[in-house]
């Protein structure tokens, strides 16, 4: 029998659909309105035959698709660590939280292998990054702040980056802060803590995996993987006089919801270096960098910062390059957009905390979403500025 971990769970209901807070993960699942059915079925107690002669029942399909349905919903909750086997229930699940063992397991490491310092300022804040020239992860962080070091700061604040036993390890001022097996957790906590360095006074919501860029006070956020074109579309529309609020991670701040400006490097993976030469000619001339197994060159965005205004966000955008799809602008709803930010790895915090999470679905929930197909970047300029033109 299977039985649902709901301790470590928070619901958070979004239109039809749910929205779990696993606080043993720190993660987010969404739940359409059949899965949430399932859900609260077993939330009920309700057992594995229950719930299937229930789901047959409720949309009238055969008891066999009910079966397969529930089977799929349950492998993908074990996944998530939602759902335990009766067997298992008898040892709760504890948080997984890595860093509740660093006061009593300390890492040891070779200080002597810290062979890079770096010190950078932001918003006239100087702060330093500790860490090993081949660690490839923590050169990735140089290069998106490389534009910004200074040689003549006493930082206020010194972090320290290391890999050590299949783990990310972030260090500050000499004491462990957080660890965590995947980088980009990691990453997003250590800007998180830049922010917080920098800009004392102001609370994030969150921080999306994406673009931004703005035309007068109107911005538009750009969330997508890596790989899908939204950094060279970014430069274009740079070309074209729109100002940078930055790329990689975007920064919403809590209570108004405004993008604060982040200055990191215009990261342009090699396959795009071809169609923006003419624009950057310096492009060519910049050290190669190897991120996440691609060829990156990071252009300095200074130039092209026009404000350092807090914006609020007129719409959300998800671009991808696909060869031959002429430049597609398509209405999604802010379900879909949800889903597309959470396989993006949207970060709310670590942990989660869901004052921030209901914070964050209302936010979301107001704003006009997009998915966005384009292959030339002129007609792809040409729709973002229609776009932003008629809000």
């Amino acid at each position: 029998m299977n039985i649902l971990t709901t301790s470590n769970i928070t619901e958070h209901v979004f239109e039809e659909h749910l929205v779990l807070l696993n606080h043993a993960t720190n993660q987010l699942l969404l739940l359409n309105p059949s899965a949430r059915l399932v859900w609260q079925w077993f939330a009920q107690g309700h057992s594995d035959e229950q719930v299937i002669e229930q789901l047959a029942e409720f949309f009238n399909i055969p008891r066999s698709i009910a079966e397969q349905d529930v089977k799929k919903l349950c492998d993908n909750w074990y996944q998530h660590k939602l759902l335990v086997d009766s067997v298992e229930s008898e040892t709760p699940l504890m948080l997984e939280d890595d860093n509740a063992a660093i006061v009593s397991t300390p890492v040891q490491f070779d200080t002597q292998s810290l062979n890079t310092y770096k010190c950078y300022l932001l918003a006239n804040t100087p702060f330093s990054l500790h860490f090993n020239d081949k660690n490839g992860l923590a050169n990735q962080i140089h290069s998106l702040f490389a534009h910004i070091e200074v040689h003549d700061q006493q930082p206020l604040k010194n972090f320290t980056l290391i890999h050590v036993a299949h783990k990310h390890i972030l260090w500050a001022d000499g004491s462990e802060l957080f660890r965590d097996s995947l980088f980009e957790n990691v990453k997003g906590y250590l800007v998180h803590e830049i922010l917080k360095l920098s800009y004392p006074n102001t609370e994030w919501l969150a921080m999306i995996h994406a673009m931004a860029v703005a035309h007068g006070e109107k911005a538009v956020v750009m969330p997508a993987p890596s790989g899908y074109g939204k950094s060279t579309l970014t430069a274009a529309l740079l070309k074209e006089g729109y100002s940078y609020l930055g790329d990689d991670m975007v920064p919403i701040q809590r209570g108004t919801h405004h993008i604060t400006p982040l200055l990191t490097s215009l990261s342009i993976k090699k396959g795009s270096w071809h169609l923006l030469d003419t624009h950057y000619p310096e492009l060519n001339e910049l050290p190669v960098y190897n991120s996440r197994k691609r060829d990156v060159r990071y252009l300095n965005p200074s130039r092209y910062m026009k404000t350092t205004a807090r914006l609020p966000v007129s719409a959300l955008v998800f671009p991808r390059y696909q060869a031959g799809q002429s430049a597609t602008l398509k209405p999604i709803s802010a379900i879909e957009a949800l889903q597309c930010l959470i396989e993006n790895e949207v970060w709310l915090g670590n942990p989660l905390e869901n004052d921030i999470v209901s914070e964050f679905l209302i936010w979301l929930s107001g704003i006009p979403c997009f998915s966005f197909y384009y292959d030339e970047l002129d007609q792809a300029i040409q729709k973002i500025s229609e776009l932003l033109f008629e809000n």
